[in-house]
């Protein structure tokens, strides 16, 4: 039987002081900031998954970047 992954959605958005801060749209309280989006996705994904006591595979996290114009 084919299982999907459960899915997520870290959200990004763009700070002058420290590049991104980011928080998981599911999860509001996993968050994170940096200036690298890698090291920021691998620490949410980190939280997710102590969070919720899964492996890293067995989540699935979308990136999103959101920008006020």
């Amino acid at each position: 039987m084919f299982k999907t992954k459960p899915k997520y959605i870290a959200v990004l958005e763009p700070n002058p002081r420290v590049g991104f801060k980011a928080y998981v749209e599911e999860i509001p309280e996993i968050r994170a900031e940096g200036n690298k989006i890698s090291e920021i996705y691998e620490s949410l994904l980190s939280q997710i998954s102590t969070k919720l006591k899964k492996d890293k595979k067995q989540i699935h996290l979308i990136t999103s970047v959101r920008v006020t114009i």
